[in-house]
């Protein structure tokens, strides 16, 4: 568990040589203490740029 705010997770991932960015696809759950819990999202699918 976190305090209430932003949360930055890091996960290592190799890239494939030529491409620019990725397609990854997240699921997740969100809390808080004063405004109780979100429905959770699953298979949410956010692109990704990936630097040089």
């Amino acid at each position: 568990m976190y305090e209430d705010g932003q949360v930055t997770l890091r996960l290592p991932v190799r890239r494939v040589a030529g491409e620019r960015g990725a397609r990854v696809f997240l699921t997740y759950g969100a809390c808080s203490e004063h405004d109780g819990c979100l429905v959770p999202v699953r298979d949410r699918a956010v692109s990704v740029p990936l630097g040089d």
